[in-house]
């Protein structure tokens, strides 16, 4: 099935000549050969890879500075020491930076 396009050439006058209709032929998709569907997986395991590296590494860091910005609390021990609310900060602290990463990586 075609898809319909219409055409309408002006005349200098700037008048339509001719209003006609025709089909344009639909061009069927080249078969997939091994070798093309395996760059694909390459090419998304690759993908995966750095977006993961790329994010693991965007959450140390930033857990990192955040950790340094704050000398007086030590997260470390404070998880240790069973404390709520700090853990409840980081959890937070890890959503939020795992939504900028995420579309940031897209």
């Amino acid at each position: 099935m075609g898809i319909a396009l219409f055409c309408l050439i002006w005349h200098n006058s700037g008048r339509p000549i001719c209003l006609f209709m025709t089909d344009i032929a639909e061009v069927p998709p080249s078969p997939s050969t091994a070798r093309d569907t395996f760059m694909d997986l390459v090419n998304y395991s690759l993908s995966i890879a750095l977006s993961l590296t790329i994010g693991l590494g965007g959450f140390v860091l930033a857990y990192k500075i955040f950790d340094w910005l704050t000398p007086g609390v030590t997260f470390a021990e404070q998880l240790k020491a069973d404390n709520r609310s700090v853990a409840i900060f980081l959890a937070g602290l890890f959503i939020g930076l795992g939504l900028l990463l995420g579309n940031a990586i897209k």
